[in-house]
């Protein structure tokens, strides 16, 4: 009995090694705001320039975990460039962006360049996202759940800003900088348009940024707020990554759906914000989710809560998948039921139900007495 329980322990440490573990990093250093989209089987990203020249530097990738920098778009530009919105519509390329107290736009035939020069949009706010309805329309989201309309080029504002979207409500205690509602970015799916935003603030406390999901069969709304809020978020301090926030949602070429996001290495505010990626999945009520199960009670303890992601975290901010990890270990024929466990611990542990009738004919197996009691041919087989 001892050997089979020295065997589990190490299979499950072998497993916690080799197991795929997100968020993963994509691009390690000052990389913030990602903007991601996807041309056939290419995918193209760009991030936050802010005072850097030349600006918006794009990078490729065909399987978004490897990336190579492709080119340099803007030569110069108006004051401090962030937070863009990197897009193809029909035959063009665009990619919006907020500096100098306005919104720019450029766009390019071959994302390659030639590049257009900045076109000033005249609208205020921050953190461009654009989309287009089903007639053909197009509208940017700008903070604070504001959008307007825009020219069928894509190249000037229609009217005013209306805002249409208040955010997701967060517990009173949370420990944030502010509502900070930004980064709006827009995907349809399944009949529904999904809003992805940020909140909390970028800057603040390690548990402050966070990225929050709406859906409306409108790209005006109304927005329905997502019961899986927040999508991603730092619930604790000690975990290896701060302030994660500002995401963009992604489909591959296989069907999978996958969120870039933001943030700092635990500690390491100097070094900037990295790109990380962890994958989503689509439930059956038609929202999204990631791994991040946890909760914070009034306490300040973090909780898993449910097991429908099949995900947990451990308390280095890892998320291991349990399920293929019991389902090898039932495959010995005398397990009858496993539960892995993680919740904000440094490894991960299985809690193992033995079936009677299946354990005694391996313990005769064994040249073990198979009428004996259990806790005998226990500790005998040990």
């Amino acid at each position: 009995m001892m050997r089979l329980l020295l065997s589990l322990l190490l299979l499950l440490s072998f497993l916690q090694i080799n197991a795929q573990t997100y968020p993963k990093v994509i691009l390690l250093g000052d990389y913030p705001d990602p903007s991601i989209m996807r041309d056939g089987k290419d995918y193209y990203m760009t991030h936050s320039p802010f005072y850097y020249a030349p600006g918006f530097l794009i990078w490729h990738s065909q399987d978004l975990m490897n990336w190579e920098p492709l080119c340099r778009v803007m030569p110069q530009y108006e004051g401090s460039a962030m937070a863009p919105d990197l897009l193809k519509y029909k035959d063009t390329y665009y990619i919006y962006y907020p500096a100098a107290g306005t919104n720019w736009v450029m766009w390019a035939k071959d994302i390659r360049g030639p590049w257009s020069l900045p076109v000033d949009l005249k609208v205020g706010g921050i953190d461009p996202g654009h989309v287009v309805d089903r007639e053909g329309n197009r509208y940017l989201y700008v903070d604070k759940g504001e959008v307007i309309r825009l020219t069928e080029d894509g190249l000037a504002t229609v009217g005013e800003k209306k805002k249409v979207y208040d955010g997701w409500k967060y517990p009173d205690h949370w420990d944030t900088e502010c509502m900070c509602l930004e980064s709006p970015k827009l995907n349809e799916h399944n009949g529904y348009y999904y809003l992805t935003s940020a909140q909390g603030g970028t800057a603040g406390p390690a548990t402050s940024h966070m990225v929050v999901s709406a859906r409306s069969k409108s790209v005006t709304g109304p927005w329905e707020n997502s019961p899986y809020n927040p999508i991603v978020h730092t619930y604790s301090a000690t975990d290896s990554w701060w302030s994660k926030g500002h995401g963009t949602l992604i489909d591959d070429v296989n069907g999978n759906w996958w969120i870039v996001y933001h943030a700092y290495a635990k500690g390491y505010h100097t070094l900037g914000r990295s790109t990380l990626i962890e994958p989503i999945e689509w439930t059956e009520d038609g929202w999204y989710r990631t791994g991040d199960l946890g909760r914070i009670d009034d306490d300040g303890f973090l909780y898993i809560i449910g097991r429908k992601k099949d995900l947990i975290i451990t308390a280095g901010g890892k998320n291991v998948s349990p399920g293929p990890i019991e389902e090898v270990i039932k495959r010995c024929e005398f397990v009858s039921q496993a539960l892995v466990l993680g919740d904000k611990r440094p490894f991960i542990s299985a809690l193992v139900t033995l079936d009677e009738e299946s354990l005694r004919p391996w313990l005769e197996s064994k040249g073990l007495n198979r009428d004996i009691p259990m806790e005998e041919a226990a500790n005998n087989a040990a």
